[in-house]
């Protein structure tokens, strides 16, 4: 987290402090994002004013809206196509004041706000200005662009906090399910190396009835966290059960898949197939609990996670009873890893 001391020396200076960039190098986003902010607040990003200075034969109108130069302050921040998307959705509250004339100052402000916003907003942030940057090199016109901006918006949704269930679970909690699915996806930012983890227990007795894991490589927590979920759910259904109840101590996850609201753009097919998947069931009810409840699919994650090199595969092979009479269950096959 970048320190308070270090964000006011530097939103008032051009360029970042070395004690700025230190704490931005330690900070848990992707490495590509913070690669990204390095190019923006160094001048290092394509915009066509910039372009033009170093003497390329280009047009160095706006790409959006053809009507002031396209310098980093007007198509990152003053362009009429891209203002509002500051003074809405869940990142109004933190921008700051358009009065700081120069951009850099004021994108430095900015991330100095969301240093103390939840968990995921730096990342919306830095998405959202990634997102505006392809498509101002894109050939789409101005006109595309009007919709486009919802897209973009979408990307930044962030899902209210939902409460944790209470440590003193109790079985008739899961009393309408055939059997309860806990899901957990452990994602290392360094490396990319994701592991996912599922078990299915009955939820009367809390017996694990099986379960698997997968190593893989993935592009955030937040995949990790969908891939397991989706992984259990699929071998759920192959072994006959209709109604099930998930179990996940990621809010985000529960939120996409309790609410209509729109998904980020890195997940949101995948999120689709498990919308699809789980409203065709009989029943079903995703609830957000804690680390603990979830710890037996956590362990077989960070396990896979730590042997992702070997393209390990871990399967709790245990004969599956449902509830209710259902199809003959079959186990699982290994999956071959992502590559």
């Amino acid at each position: 987290m970048l320190l308070q001391t270090s964000h006011h020396a530097a939103s008032t200076a051009s360029v970042p402090s070395s004690l700025w960039w230190k704490h931005l190098w330690g900070l848990d986003i992707l490495p590509r994002f913070k690669l990204f902010l390095w190019k923006l607040l160094r001048h290092a990003l394509p915009v066509a004013a910039s372009l033009c200075q170093r003497g390329m034969p280009v047009d160095p109108l706006c790409s959006l809206c053809h009507q002031d130069s396209e310098t980093i302050t007007h198509l990152f921040r003053d362009c009429p196509l891209i203002v509002h998307l500051w003074s809405s959705g869940p990142l109004c509250s933190f921008s700051p004041s358009f009065s700081l004339v120069s951009f850099i100052p004021w994108c430095i402000q900015f991330v100095a706000n969301l240093s103390s916003a939840p968990r995921g907003l730096l990342d919306v942030f830095i998405s959202m200005l990634w997102t505006i940057l392809e498509f101002a090199q894109s050939d789409s016109s101005a006109e595309c662009f009007l919709p486009a901006r919802k897209e973009i918006r979408a990307s930044s949704v962030r899902v209210a906090p939902i409460p944790e269930l209470s440590p003193g679970y109790t079985a008739s909690t899961g009393s309408n399910a055939d059997v309860c699915l806990l899901s957990d996806g452990a994602w290392m930012s360094t490396s990319n190396n994701a592991g996912l983890g599922w078990v299915l227990q009955d939820p009367v007795s809390l017996s694990q009835v099986g379960g698997g894991a997968q190593a893989c490589i993935l592009d955030s927590a937040l995949q990790a966290e969908l891939n397991a979920c989706l992984m259990g759910v699929q071998m759920a259904v192959r072994r006959g059960f209709s109604r099930i109840l998930l179990y996940s101590d990621s809010s985000i996850l529960v939120g996409l898949l309790t609410t209509s609201h729109p998904s980020p753009v890195s997940v949101i097919w995948m999120v689709q197939q498990l919308r699809d998947i789980l409203h065709d069931l009989d029943w079903f009810s995703v609830r957000k609990v804690s680390r603990q409840l979830i710890s037996p699919a956590h362990i077989l994650a960070t396990s896979a996670r730590r042997h992702v090199r070997n393209s390990t595969f871990i399967l709790l092979k245990q004969p599956i009873i449902p509830r209710q009479s259902s199809p003959p269950s079959k186990f699982q096959q290994p999956i071959t890893p992502r590559q």
